[in-house]
């Protein structure tokens, strides 16, 4: 900010000293419009990336689930076999026994 004595005391300079304000915060204006168009660009990249890094997790998860499920199916045991059967004696057991 200027001193009131450094201001010039005729009207003609104090017209051309304010244009040169006026210029300067127009620049400064457009200055500003340029850096927040390219922050919108920016938060739009990111908002795209997001969205993509949040798709792919997705899919990761899914299959994650999917090879566990698939491990089980090859590598788990057998299921036990039902009760009644394990009691019974086999056949040939029983034709012995009885013979």
């Amino acid at each position: 900010m200027m001193i009131r004595s450094e201001l010039p005391r005729d009207a003609r300079s104090l017209r051309r000293m304010l244009a040169e304000k006026d210029a300067a915060l127009a620049e400064r204006e457009l200055i500003i419009a340029e850096k927040q168009a390219l922050l919108s660009e920016r938060d739009r990249v990111i908002a795209a990336r997001d969205s993509e890094l949040y798709a792919k997790t997705l899919q990761i998860e899914h299959l994650k689930a999917r090879l566990a499920v698939l491990r089980r199916a090859r590598f788990a045991k057998p299921p036990p076999a039902p009760r009644s059967a394990r009691t019974r004696p086999p056949a040939s057991c029983t034709a012995a026994l009885d013979g």
